[in-house]
């Protein structure tokens, strides 16, 4: 991975805790005060990451769509003689 990538993702991580903290946070705890149970946690956490896993496959399927749209549109520009394409008019 580049090194760009990985300080993305830890700068989104970073930003994200506010998130966590302010919204997540009251859920998790509300859970055991209100069942006195271990469980409550596990289905919280089972329905956020099942959440998180589909919400992700949704997108990565549309962002995955999208750039086989744009390079079947770039494929079908016509090259210049220097090996660059132009776009054509619609």
């Amino acid at each position: 991975m580049e090194k760009v990538d990985l300080l993305g993702m830890f700068m989104l991580g970073l930003l994200g805790t506010g998130h966590c903290v302010g919204m997540c946070g009251p859920l998790v705890f509300a859970f055991p005060g209100r069942s006195g149970r271990f469980m409550s946690h596990v289905w919280y956490h089972l329905g956020r990451v099942t959440t998180y896993v589909a919400v992700g496959a949704v997108l990565g399927g549309v962002g995955a769509l999208l750039g086989a749209l744009l390079f079947a549109l770039a494929c079908k520009l016509p090259r210049l003689p220097g090996g660059a394409r132009t776009p054509r008019r619609l």
